[in-house]
């Protein structure tokens, strides 16, 4: 092979790892083609087929309100199943949720969500291992709202937790009349970082190690103009589990020094 030769095939190689690179910077959950809220991926919420779902099985127990900047206004309703863990949790409990969108001409769509997981109300027995408190509020909101321009926006949910797994951590968008579930893994929220431009949830979970000193996976979400993407964030090899003066587990201190990210 003449280095001409040599030159062209290299030239080509490098052409199509710059294309790889940009389509995977481009990856995210969802996308936006000719008018359609596209989800990235498939995520199945968990539909107990034992479970009775009829209406009137359900009551509503929290709603959220906002309107986006085109003129679209929506209305989020969470509702409570007999089945859900009232006992315990009260009104903060619930495994349905409808979003109704109404547009500027007064025309309106519902869609509907069902997790029999549960997901658990911000504010109560929630953010366990949240290392920035300026962001907490303990205001037992159904939902955070996380603003992706003008004319679209994130709902992010958390799920039930026990002391022993990470809550589910869930993610619809909204964008004119269509909601599309975006995200729905296990996972902590470890810290959230707010500015003019974007918000970044730092997650993190448990997967191996000790009882008392486990190793957590961290990913870090981030939510900007019209996109959401999400990246490994490393991980910490070991941490310790905090107790207050009765004894109780309050979650993880991260040995920081450990962190690998």
């Amino acid at each position: 092979m003449d280095m001409k030769t040599l030159n062209i095939v290299k030239l080509n190689f490098l052409l199509i790892a710059l294309l790889y690179c940009c389509n995977m910077h481009a990856d995210g959950l969802f996308a936006i083609q000719n008018g359609k809220l596209v989800a990235a991926h498939t995520y199945d919420l968990w539909h107990d087929k034992d479970a009775n779902h009829a209406d009137d099985q359900y009551k509503q127990v929290g709603t959220k309100r906002f309107q986006s900047k085109d003129g679209y206004t929506y209305e989020v309703k969470a509702y409570q199943n007999k089945a859900d863990d009232a006992d315990l949790y009260g009104d903060t409990i619930f495994s349905k949720i409808a979003v109704t969108s109404r547009s500027p001409e007064g025309k309106t769509k519902t869609t509907t969500f069902i997790n029999d997981d549960q997901w658990l109300k911000y504010g109560y027995w929630d953010c366990a291992y949240l290392t920035n408190y300026l962001w907490y509020i303990n205001d037992l909101s159904v939902c955070r709202l996380v603003s992706l321009g003008d004319d679209c926006n994130a709902l992010v949910f958390q799920g039930y937790r026990d002391a022993v797994d990470a809550e589910d951590f869930t993610v619809l968008v909204t964008y004119k009349d269509q909601v599309k579930l975006v995200y729905h893994k296990d996972n902590n929220i470890f810290d959230i970082i707010e500015n003019a431009k974007q918000t970044i949830f730092r997650l993190g979970r448990a997967i191996s190690g000790e009882e008392e000193k486990p190793r957590f996976e961290f990913t870090k979400m981030t939510f900007g103009d019209r996109q959401i993407k999400v990246e490994n964030d490393g991980q910490i090899e070991s941490a310790r589990i905090v107790v207050n003066q009765k004894g109780e587990e309050q979650g993880y201190y991260l040995e920081e020094n450990k962190d690998k990210h």
